[in-house]
Formats: C-alpha cells, sequence, structure tokens
C-alpha cells in the first residue's frame, strides 16, 4: 500500500487494500500452480496484517515506533502514576456500577479523552525529530484507554 509515514491514517486506505488484495488474491492464480497460489497467499497474508496494522491507531503507533528502532513492549516505562490512579479508580467504577447511564456518562467522556489523544499522537508523529518519550506515552496512554472502553462496552446491554 502507498502509505506516507505518519500516524494519520491515508483516507483512502480501504479502497487500496481493496484493490491490491483483488490484484494478488490467492483465487485468481490457480492457473499458474500450486507455488504461486502459496506466493498469493502469503503476500495477501502479509497485505491484510499491513491494513489491520493501519486501522488500528495502537498498532499504527507501535510500527511507526518500530521504524525508530523502539520496540514497544514490556520494557517500555509505564504512564505516569497519576494517570495509572485515574485508571484504577475508572475500573473500579466500571466494576462496581450497573448504572448504564454512569457507564454511558464514563464511556462518553473517555470517547473524548480517545479524540483528544489521537489528535496528539497525530501532531507528535509530525513533528521532527520524533519525541519518542512522548509517543510512547501517548500509545500505552490509548491502550489504557482502549482497555476501559471495551470494559465498558463489556457491562452494557447489547442494543
Amino acid at each position: 500500500m502507498e502509505c506516507e509515514k505518519s500516524f494519520d491514517q491515508p483516507h483512502d486506505l480501504n479502497k487500496q487494500y481493496i484493490k491490491l488484495q483483488k490484484q494478488i488474491h490467492p483465487d485468481g492464480f490457480h492457473s499458474h500452480g500450486e507455488d504461486v497460489v502459496r506466493q498469493a497467499e502469503k503476500i495477501s497474508a502479509v497485505l491484510s496484517n499491513a491494513y489491520s496494522a493501519l486501522k488500528d491507531p495502537v498498532e499504527r503507533s507501535k510500527y511507526l515506533l518500530e521504524l525508530q528502532g523502539i520496540e514497544y513492549g514490556e520494557d517500555i516505562p509505564a504512564p505516569a502514576p497519576e494517570f495509572l490512579m485515574e485508571v484504577m479508580e475508572i475500573r473500579e467504577e466500571i466494576e462496581s456500577t450497573d448504572d448504564h447511564e454512569r457507564l454511558r456518562s464514563l464511556q462518553g467522556n473517555l470517547g473524548e479523552k480517545k479524540v483528544e489523544m489521537l489528535a496528539e499522537m497525530s501532531t507528535c508523529y509530525k513533528e521532527s525529530p520524533l519525541d519518542t518519550e512522548k509517543a510512547i506515552d501517548l500509545t500505552s496512554r490509548l491502550v489504557y484507554t482502549n482497555k476501559l472502553l471495551k470494559a465498558i462496552y463489556d457491562r452494557l446491554p447489547s442494543d
């Protein structure tokens, strides 16, 4: 896929993915033999993995950090203690309440924070040189925020 090395998701990512998948999908290579079909399967899998990474802001950020020589993993420093305390308090509230309106309110607040975080990440990745500490911190915060949003989603009834 033709994408610039940017945190922002390309507006035509889905269109590019579908176009490339049509070109390399293994079903189009059956008349060329098993070896060619297997190669097309491998390429199709790589393309699918790349597409998934580009669609997910956390995975996109991890990839951009990897391009900087930083492997996002267990050795990454945790976010600030204040942020972690806030996460713990929200997690406790999520687990202790059955009030769906309160959960939806928390979901809305976290959604707004996530939008702000994504905008901050976009700005961060546009800076040159990249502030890797800030990028790592924002990525970690986004991971925690996504987990909180998932916990809320799991507690709310299906509509």
